[in-house]
């Protein structure tokens, strides 16, 4: 594993966490198996700089990246369900609304900081 870039835990599954990383991917953990990684997802064309479960759902993770785009993620079929490619240098922080189902912000290098809704989480 190259260097981990971020992680955030499932408030849903406990004992699962989800990682981002230089290596271009982002791994689902489950601290009940020993083996490693229980899903990947990628490699992307450009490092996973940020990853963040829903608050509202444990089945969506939010990725922002080199790659100038913020995407969530379902991990029951490893499909992307939504992407921002609104800005135009890399995202290095994405959120998600504590207080709004599927509103998200992002912040990027090009000193812009975007609010938008993403309409399948609820």
């Amino acid at each position: 594993m190259d260097q981990v870039l971020s992680l955030d835990w499932n408030k849903y599954a406990p004992e699962q966490f989800v990682t981002s990383s230089v290596d271009r991917t982002i791994k689902l953990w489950d601290i009940r198996n020993p083996r490693g990684q229980v899903a990947m997802f990628g490699p992307f064309e450009f490092s996973v700089r940020r990853v963040k479960f829903s608050p509202f759902s444990p089945h969506y993770i939010a990725t922002a990246g080199y790659d100038m785009s913020a995407s969530v993620w379902d991990t029951r079929n490893g499909s992307v369900v939504f992407v921002h490619d609104a800005h135009r240098e890399f995202v290095f922080g994405i959120d998600w609304s504590l207080f709004h189902p599927g509103m998200m912000a992002t912040c990027s290098w090009d000193e812009q900081v975007h609010l938008f809704n993403v309409p399948i989480v609820k």
